[in-house]
């Protein structure tokens, strides 16, 4: 897809910020999004109790979702937190 071709931060940010801004704010309630340098900030052994400490503050995983991209390697990734205290064994029914 052209549109993802030569992403870089900033314009991820960009298209994440336009993609977010779609999304009705009942739904933005239960979405924790967070920013394309949290992770390599997280990597990075001298930050890492300081950004445990803020996802424990900030109650990141009380959402119903939480998106972290992951840029590593040149690779981006998102990745996708969801069902938080849901047994494998769940009959949830599916996300529609």
């Amino acid at each position: 897809m052209i549109l993802f071709q030569n992403l870089t931060c900033v314009k991820s940010i960009a298209l994440c910020s336009h993609i977010w801004s779609e999304v009705s704010a009942e739904k933005r309630n239960s979405i924790a999004y967070m920013d394309c340098l949290w992770f390599n900030t997280y990597a990075e052994s001298k930050w890492k109790e300081k950004v445990l400490k803020w996802i424990e503050r900030e109650d990141i995983f009380s959402k119903k979702y939480v998106l972290v991209p992951i840029v590593l390697w040149s690779h981006w990734n998102l990745q996708i937190f969801c069902h938080f205290g849901e047994s494998l064994k769940s009959e949830a029914a599916l996300p529609a």
